[in-house]
């Protein structure tokens, strides 16, 4: 027993504690990036189904606006021919009440789509010129 150095063990002894607490503090730091990288794709998981959900409303909206746009044209367009009847029919005693009907056409036309807004002023301008200018 007396040729045997109790140092050498005591040494190794302290070096396996020293690499077990070493282990032990990498493995629980592994464990926690473990569980945050499953609550990461869990979340990743629900955003992802919630963003297909939302692209299929925003196709179902595009649907339902598309479909108005038909009536919203007639309707811009039996108001235009409306206002170009009372301009024919009334006398110019009533010059106020036509410009700010003109003036209420052309703010409707400012929320039509540029190519709808173009087309009908094309026919506002012809039909003015038609009738003699109107109002000024």
């Amino acid at each position: 027993m007396k040729s045997v150095d109790p140092m050498k063990d005591r040494k190794a002894k302290i070096a396996l504690d020293s690499a077990m607490r070493r282990v032990s503090k990498a493995v629980d730091k592994a464990e926690k990036n473990t569980e945050s990288a499953t609550a990461a794709r869990v979340s990743a998981v629900e955003s992802a189904r919630a963003a297909s959900e939302a692209a299929v409303a925003a196709e179902v909206s595009a649907g339902v606006a598309e479909a108005a746009v038909g009536p919203a044209e007639a309707a811009m367009a039996e108001a235009h021919e409306f206002l170009e009847y009372c301009k024919a029919n009334c006398t110019a005693s009533v010059e106020g009440s036509l410009w700010w009907m003109d003036r209420e056409l052309e703010e409707a036309k400012k929320y039509m789509p540029k190519s709808k807004f173009d087309k009908l002023a094309a026919e506002h301008t012809g039909k003015k010129a038609a009738a003699g200018g109107g109002p000024k």
